[in-house]
This record gives C-alpha cells, structure tokens and sequence, in this order.
C-alpha cells in the first residue's frame, strides 16, 4: 500500500506542478488566449492559484523525502482535495464540457486517497 500511496502522490504532484508552473511561468495575456477560465479572473488571482499549485506538489513530497514533519503530506493532500472540489464547482458553474472534468476529478481521487492513506493506517 505504501508504493501505491508514493506513486498516487507522484503522479497528483506532477499534474499540480505542472499546472502551477504553467499559471506562473506564462504571460496573463497569453494564459487568458489558452485556458477560458483565466479571461475573467484577475492577474494575481492566477499568480495566487499557481503559488499554491506548487506548494501543494512540494508539500506531497518533501516533508516525506526528508523525513521532517511528514505528517504534512496529508495535509497537503487534503488543501489539494479541497481545491479541487472548487475547481470542479467553477467547472460546473460555467457549464465547461465533460471532458473538462475528467482530470480535476481524478486528482481529487488521488488526493483524497493520499489524505485518507498518509493521516490513517499508512503514515510514514
């Protein structure tokens, strides 16, 4: 179970690196062109939301890594869970197709299960 937990939080780390990195890294101008979400949301609002996207992959990782404050994970899972169900409630509010669903969904899967695994049975 341990390996299944490690390789949940990889992957649900990766996908919210990536995201992170992408809404810091990239131009507003050039977000709001790629992503519809973005267009009605305000710069720092975007700056914010990737800050706490790769927060929230460092927090799956380093803290069991490193051995320090490792019970950190799961909160760090959980923060990732509750962004998501946001995610998925904006989703739905502006009636973005199913097919928008599928990834938000399947990392609130993911996290809840490293949330539930790390704070339960499984602690590091």
């Amino acid at each position: 179970m341990n390996t299944l937990l490690w390789m949940a939080a990889a992957i649900l780390a990766l996908v919210v690196l990536v995201a992170g990195i992408e809404k810091l890294a990239s131009p507003i101008a050039q977000l709001r062109a790629r992503r519809a979400w973005a267009r009605g949301v305000d710069g720092r609002r975007i700056r914010v939301l990737g800050s706490l996207e790769v927060l929230g992959a460092v927090g799956l990782i380093a803290p069991a890594v490193t051995g320090i404050a490792s019970g950190l994970v799961a909160l760090a899972a959980a923060c990732l869970a509750a962004l998501m169900v946001v995610v998925l409630a904006v989703q739905a509010r502006r009636h973005e197709p199913v097919s928008a669903f599928v990834l938000p969904v399947v990392s609130l899967v993911l996290a809840v299960a490293v949330a539930a695994g790390r704070a339960g049975p499984y602690p590091f």
